[in-house]
């Protein structure tokens, strides 16, 4: 009995880590196509899974101000930025913290001249 609930415990897991993966690995694929709406959509429902590390978010959070700024829309990668940002300091995680620090810089590149400066700066 207990050989039974250990294994329907094992398939639920592998099944929730499935689950999860296949928006990742959608959003990673069609932002590689150029689809960057369906790019979004996918992260974003990345982001409403409720068993989400902080990792994954940042990560989502992360691609999603890529989109933004691919989009042209630098107000809303700016406000995901400020968002993941002060978590990503936070959690101590370097990388995380890299990663969207370099995002923020590259925001900055596409407004012009004046943030380019800023972003140098940074």
């Amino acid at each position: 009995m207990i050989r039974y609930l250990y294994s329907c415990l094992l398939l639920c897991l592998c099944s929730l880590s499935i689950v999860q993966a296949e928006p990742v690995l959608d959003a990673k694929q069609a932002f590689q196509q150029g689809y960057y709406e369906q790019a979004m959509l996918h992260w974003q429902a990345v982001l409403n899974t409720t068993t989400l590390t902080t990792n994954n978010r940042l990560e989502a959070q992360r691609n999603i101000a890529r989109l933004y700024r691919y989009l042209g829309l630098y107000h809303k990668a700016r406000s995901v930025l400020n968002t993941a940002l002060p978590v990503a300091q936070q959690t101590g995680d370097s990388t995380d913290h890299a990663q969207l620090l370099n995002e923020s810089s590259k925001l900055l590149m596409s407004q012009g001249t004046k943030k380019r400066e800023q972003a140098l700066q940074q």
